[in-house]
């Protein structure tokens, strides 16, 4: 077990047995609760998907990562309902969308010769729809509130697109020469698993709170299969290759920092 998931799940256990400092609301105002929120994005390796392997046949050091531009993201979505006192069901989802990026200009670097330079673009995308229906408790002092919980988790890794273009361009008038595209597919695949939670809440307006919530799940994940790249070349002929890339593990997860505004009706 990572060190990080068992600090979460000692949390867990702490923080259910400390609710009886807490005050219990005499009087219930509100059943529902609903809120969205954003998410720190778990790396594409964590379910066993090689980002380097796609970048093998770059013209420069796979593993530098330099000029990397991540614009990945991830926003979701909780419901939940008070069952009883301090006690709720929730469903939650998440969309998480791999956008990375990067551009090598040889020009500025390293050039071929002096007649001609190239310019490199990698394109990598991939979504992810995670499902987690969950039951959580809670303890309220004033105006701050504190829940944990455990949650399932089921996560669609869809097909991974990973695009890499060489542009050769003549230095004297930055004329184009030639074109070389390399498209890189690779199929996704699911985890599924169970894991603690843990957060807490501030009522700011009314019926309207901020708060920040920490997760981790233990998940069995099944992902890859035949990777396939096609390399099309400035006369249009093609060159194909395609090899086997599955990944199968049971593992902890990153722990997920997720910032949460919600209103209670």
């Amino acid at each position: 077990m990572k060190t990080k998931s068992f600090i979460l799940l000692l949390f867990s256990i702490l923080t259910i047995t400390s609710f009886a400092q807490f005050d219990t609301r005499k009087e219930k105002e509100y059943k529902w609760q609903i809120g969205v929120n954003i998410n720190t994005v778990e790396p594409i390796t964590e379910a066993g998907f090689d980002y380097i392997a796609g970048r093998q046949t770059r013209l420069f050091n796979p593993t530098d990562l330099s000029h990397q531009k991540d614009k990945s993201s991830s926003f979701g979505i909780n419901i939940s309902y008070d069952i009883k006192e301090n006690c709720a069901i929730r469903l939650s989802a998440k969309l998480i969308n791999h956008k990375i990026d990067e551009t090598y200009n040889f020009k500025e670097m390293v050039p071929y010769s002096s007649a001609d330079y190239l310019l490199d673009d990698a394109h990598f995308r991939q979504f992810v729809i995670n499902i987690m229906p969950g039951i959580l408790l809670g303890g309220r002092y004033k105006k701050l509130n504190f829940y944990c919980g455990f949650q399932l988790e089921y996560k669609q890794y869809s097909s991974i697109s990973f695009q890499i273009r060489y542009t050769s361009y003549l230095t004297s008038n930055n004329t184009i020469q030639s074109v070389k595209t390399l498209d890189f597919k690779q199929p996704g695949g699911f985890s599924i698993g169970v894991g603690p939670f843990v957060g807490f809440s501030i009522n700011i307006f009314k019926s309207i709170f901020i708060g920040a919530e920490f997760s981790s799940a233990y998940s069995y994940y099944k992902t890859g299969g035949e990777r396939t790249l096609v390399t099309t070349f400035s006369s249009g002929a093609t060159d194909n290759l395609s090899v086997q890339n599955s990944y199968e593990a049971s593992k902890f997860s990153n722990i997920i920092t997720s910032m949460n505004l919600s209103i209670n009706f």
